[in-house]
Protein backbone atom coordinates (compact mmCIF):
# COMPACT_ATOMS: atom_id res chain seq x y z
CA UNK A 1 0.00 0.00 0.00
CA UNK A 2 1.02 3.82 -0.79
CA UNK A 3 1.16 6.34 1.67
CA UNK A 4 -1.33 8.93 2.16
CA UNK A 5 -0.61 12.16 0.71
CA UNK A 6 -1.29 15.20 2.51
CA UNK A 7 -4.04 16.42 0.24
CA UNK A 8 -5.67 12.87 1.34
CA UNK A 9 -4.80 13.90 4.81
CA UNK A 10 -6.18 17.34 4.06
CA UNK A 11 -9.68 15.78 2.83
CA UNK A 12 -10.11 13.08 5.72
CA UNK A 13 -9.96 15.45 7.98
CA UNK A 14 -12.09 18.01 6.42
CA UNK A 15 -14.94 15.55 5.75
CA UNK A 16 -15.28 14.93 9.19
CA UNK A 17 -15.49 18.79 10.47
CA UNK A 18 -15.02 22.40 9.30
CA UNK A 19 -11.63 23.31 10.60
CA UNK A 20 -9.44 26.34 10.30
CA UNK A 21 -5.98 26.34 8.51
CA UNK A 22 -3.96 26.45 11.87
CA UNK A 23 -6.13 23.43 13.27
CA UNK A 24 -5.07 21.71 9.67
CA UNK A 25 -1.91 22.85 10.24
CA UNK A 26 -1.41 21.49 13.00
CA UNK A 27 -3.16 17.94 13.02
CA UNK A 28 -1.33 17.54 9.82
CA UNK A 29 2.40 18.50 11.71
CA UNK A 30 2.72 21.06 8.81
CA UNK A 31 3.91 25.21 8.90
CA UNK A 32 0.90 26.92 8.19
CA UNK A 33 1.91 28.49 5.15
CA UNK A 34 2.09 25.01 3.46
CA UNK A 35 -1.49 24.21 4.62
CA UNK A 36 -2.30 27.28 3.07
CA UNK A 37 -0.47 26.14 -0.15
CA UNK A 38 -2.10 23.10 -0.27
CA UNK A 39 -5.63 24.09 0.66
CA UNK A 40 -5.73 26.99 -1.94
CA UNK A 41 -4.23 24.73 -4.51
CA UNK A 42 -6.83 21.96 -3.83
CA UNK A 43 -9.46 25.07 -3.68
CA UNK A 44 -8.85 26.01 -6.97
CA UNK A 45 -9.76 22.40 -8.27
CA UNK A 46 -12.58 22.49 -6.34
CA UNK A 47 -11.96 19.79 -4.04
CA UNK A 48 -12.31 21.91 -0.48
CA UNK A 49 -13.67 25.12 -0.15
CA UNK A 50 -13.91 28.26 2.82
CA UNK A 51 -16.27 29.98 4.55
CA UNK A 52 -15.06 33.07 6.66
CA UNK A 53 -15.62 33.89 10.06
CA UNK A 54 -14.44 37.06 11.39
CA UNK A 55 -11.11 37.01 9.91
CA UNK A 56 -10.74 32.94 10.35
CA UNK A 57 -10.79 31.01 7.01
CA UNK A 58 -12.73 27.86 7.88
CA UNK A 59 -12.32 25.33 5.38
CA UNK A 60 -14.48 21.97 4.71
CA UNK A 61 -14.61 19.46 1.84
CA UNK A 62 -16.22 20.95 -1.18
CA UNK A 63 -19.88 19.42 -2.16
CA UNK A 64 -19.48 18.73 -5.56
CA UNK A 65 -22.37 19.80 -7.64
CA UNK A 66 -23.22 21.39 -11.20
CA UNK A 67 -23.36 24.83 -9.77
CA UNK A 68 -19.93 24.58 -8.65
CA UNK A 69 -18.38 22.38 -11.99
CA UNK A 70 -20.40 25.41 -14.22
CA UNK A 71 -18.38 28.03 -12.39
CA UNK A 72 -14.70 25.59 -12.76
CA UNK A 73 -15.27 25.75 -16.70
CA UNK A 74 -14.78 22.05 -15.68
CA UNK A 75 -14.34 20.00 -18.66
CA UNK A 76 -16.87 17.10 -18.63
CA UNK A 77 -19.29 19.99 -18.48
CA UNK A 78 -18.23 21.86 -21.03
CA UNK A 79 -18.95 18.97 -22.80
CA UNK A 80 -22.07 18.31 -21.63
CA UNK A 81 -23.23 21.68 -21.64
CA UNK A 82 -22.24 21.40 -25.42
CA UNK A 83 -24.43 19.26 -26.28
CA UNK A 84 -27.67 20.85 -24.70
CA UNK A 85 -26.29 23.74 -27.12
CA UNK A 86 -28.04 21.74 -29.73
CA UNK A 87 -31.43 21.31 -28.36
CA UNK A 88 -33.76 23.68 -30.17
CA UNK A 89 -35.37 23.95 -26.77
CA UNK A 90 -35.05 26.94 -24.18
CA UNK A 91 -33.13 25.47 -21.48
CA UNK A 92 -31.44 27.15 -18.15
CA UNK A 93 -30.54 26.94 -15.07
CA UNK A 94 -31.08 29.37 -11.71
CA UNK A 95 -29.78 29.73 -8.66
CA UNK A 96 -31.82 30.38 -5.62
CA UNK A 97 -31.88 34.05 -6.46
CA UNK A 98 -33.58 33.38 -9.79
CA UNK A 99 -30.32 34.60 -11.70
CA UNK A 100 -29.91 32.35 -14.70
CA UNK A 101 -26.06 31.05 -13.83
CA UNK A 102 -26.46 29.42 -17.56
CA UNK A 103 -28.45 28.86 -20.82
CA UNK A 104 -28.37 26.72 -23.72
CA UNK A 105 -27.34 28.65 -27.44
CA UNK A 106 -30.93 28.65 -27.84
CA UNK A 107 -32.33 30.07 -25.11
CA UNK A 108 -29.16 33.00 -25.15
CA UNK A 109 -30.51 33.72 -29.33
CA UNK A 110 -34.42 33.01 -28.32
CA UNK A 111 -36.58 36.22 -28.35
CA UNK A 112 -38.82 34.22 -25.98
CA UNK A 113 -40.41 37.03 -23.64
CA UNK A 114 -43.29 36.51 -21.44
CA UNK A 115 -44.92 40.09 -20.23
CA UNK A 116 -46.85 40.10 -16.78
CA UNK A 117 -49.57 43.08 -18.36
CA UNK A 118 -50.01 44.25 -14.86
CA UNK A 119 -46.96 45.11 -13.93
CA UNK A 120 -45.14 45.24 -17.85
CA UNK A 121 -42.10 43.70 -16.80
CA UNK A 122 -40.66 40.67 -18.70
CA UNK A 123 -40.70 37.52 -16.76
CA UNK A 124 -38.54 34.75 -19.19
CA UNK A 125 -35.01 35.56 -19.49
CA UNK A 126 -34.77 37.58 -16.75
CA UNK A 127 -33.80 36.98 -12.94
CA UNK A 128 -37.09 38.01 -11.89
CA UNK A 129 -39.89 35.16 -11.21
CA UNK A 130 -43.10 35.22 -12.87
CA UNK A 131 -46.56 34.64 -10.71
CA UNK A 132 -46.46 30.67 -9.46
CA UNK A 133 -43.10 30.28 -10.64
CA UNK A 134 -42.30 26.64 -10.99
CA UNK A 135 -38.58 27.63 -10.52
CA UNK A 136 -39.70 28.60 -7.48
CA UNK A 137 -42.08 25.87 -6.71
CA UNK A 138 -39.00 23.49 -7.14
CA UNK A 139 -36.92 25.60 -4.92
CA UNK A 140 -39.42 25.09 -2.04
CA UNK A 141 -40.82 21.68 -2.45
CA UNK A 142 -37.93 19.88 -3.99
CA UNK A 143 -39.61 18.16 -6.52
CA UNK A 144 -39.91 18.89 -10.39
CA UNK A 145 -43.13 20.72 -12.10
CA UNK A 146 -44.56 20.94 -15.07
CA UNK A 147 -47.03 23.85 -16.25
CA UNK A 148 -48.39 25.09 -19.30
CA UNK A 149 -48.32 28.66 -19.88
CA UNK A 150 -49.90 31.25 -23.08
CA UNK A 151 -47.21 33.68 -23.86
CA UNK A 152 -48.21 35.69 -27.02
CA UNK A 153 -50.47 33.15 -28.02
CA UNK A 154 -48.56 30.60 -27.67
CA UNK A 155 -48.79 27.95 -25.57
CA UNK A 156 -45.52 27.03 -23.26
CA UNK A 157 -44.92 24.23 -21.69
CA UNK A 158 -42.64 24.80 -18.55
CA UNK A 159 -40.49 22.31 -16.66
CA UNK A 160 -38.61 22.97 -13.59
CA UNK A 161 -36.34 20.22 -12.51
CA UNK A 162 -34.31 20.50 -9.20
CA UNK A 163 -30.57 19.97 -9.18
CA UNK A 164 -29.44 18.47 -5.48
CA UNK A 165 -26.24 17.98 -3.73
CA UNK A 166 -25.38 14.89 -2.17
CA UNK A 167 -27.37 15.90 1.15
CA UNK A 168 -30.50 16.17 -0.89
CA UNK A 169 -31.16 20.38 -0.93
CA UNK A 170 -31.57 21.77 -3.75
CA UNK A 171 -28.97 24.10 -5.11
CA UNK A 172 -30.11 25.15 -8.40
CA UNK A 173 -33.31 24.56 -10.48
CA UNK A 174 -33.15 23.57 -14.48
CA UNK A 175 -35.81 25.21 -16.45
CA UNK A 176 -36.40 23.80 -19.86
CA UNK A 177 -39.77 25.81 -22.13
CA UNK A 178 -40.89 24.45 -24.87
CA UNK A 179 -43.44 25.12 -27.65
CA UNK A 180 -47.14 23.50 -27.12
CA UNK A 181 -48.90 22.71 -30.81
Amino acid sequence: MGRITTEESIISLLKKESLQTIDVAARLGIERHTAVKYLETMESRGVVCHDIKRRAKIWSAASPNIVSALKKNDPLIKQFTSILDDVDEHINIQNKNHEIIWKNKFARNDMLRCWNSAEGKIKWNSSKKCDNCPVEHAFLTGKQLFKEKSCHGKNKKIIAKPIKDENNKTVAVVEIIKDRK
